[in-house]
């Protein structure tokens, strides 16, 4: 099957279509998705800085191990 060209949209879609901003629903999901980011972006930073805080102590302690040996 072929397809030489899409289907053009509807001549009264523009008039019609549905304006999901205005549907308090959509606006409601959006605001969950937002303080989903921002809680998972201050986790993200809080890992991000245990992480380098064990990088730092995994340093010390093999440069302990070291002076040992």
């Amino acid at each position: 099957m072929e397809i030489d060209c899409s289907v053009p949209p509807a001549d009264d879609y523009l008039l019609t279509k549905p304006r999901l901003a205005d549907d308090p629903y959509v606006v409601d999901l959006l605001q969950v998705a937002d303080s989903r980011i921002a809680e998972l972006e201050l986790l993200v930073s809080q890992l991000s800085d245990a992480n380098e805080i064990s990088d730092r102590k995994m340093v010390g302690f093999r440069q302990q191990v070291c002076a040992i040996c």
